[in-house]
């Protein structure tokens, strides 16, 4: 099945989350949120219905604004952002819900210029769609509960003379 993304407000999202994640609330603020739409009944009386919805806001942790100097040095300053909340139904035609909800997630903040992007599981959650959609796990010893996961804006090559010498 294919979905279609479109942006969705807080109170759209806060609502789906009060009803569709199994153990966190609802946001009480966001930097935006993407609703994933599944096309229901096709043919004549066709409609969209909302199947999941994920959330993104600027870094909560504490550990956001002191990393920083130890992963890069005191003198930079990285845009980073954290996918706060996803939820979806619990249909079995959603197949790869999650991963196409954390990839458009990440595609809107790479395109806003974020530099990296972090999430959080609990340790029992298998991690598996963040997985699909190229995070890696992160290390992170404060909190033994949590995983936490990152994705780095890819590095993009520009041709250069040189290069493109070199390449004819």
């Amino acid at each position: 099945m294919g979905y279609q993304h479109y942006p969705i407000s807080l109170s759209e999202a806060a609502e789906f989350t009060a009803e569709h994640h199994r153990h966190s609330k609802p946001l009480a603020r966001h930097k935006f949120s993407i609703g994933a739409f599944a096309t229901r009944n096709p043919g004549l009386y066709e409609h969209l219905e909302l199947v999941g919805v994920v959330s993104v806001n600027a870094c909560s942790s504490a550990w956001s604004k002191d990393v920083t100097k130890v992963w890069y040095g005191d003198d930079q300053n990285i845009a980073r952002c954290e996918i706060v909340r996803l939820a979806v139904t619990e249909d079995e035609d959603n197949k790869n819900l999650c991963s196409f909800l954390y990839s458009k997630a990440l595609q809107a903040c790479f395109a806003m210029g974020y530099e990296e992007v972090v999430t959080y599981t609990r340790k029992y959650e298998s991690g598996s769609s963040i997985k699909a959609a190229g995070f890696i796990q992160h290390e992170w010893l404060e909190n033994p509960n949590v995983n936490m996961w990152i994705k780095r804006r890819p590095i993009k090559k520009t041709l250069t003379t040189s290069t493109v010498k070199q390449a004819a």
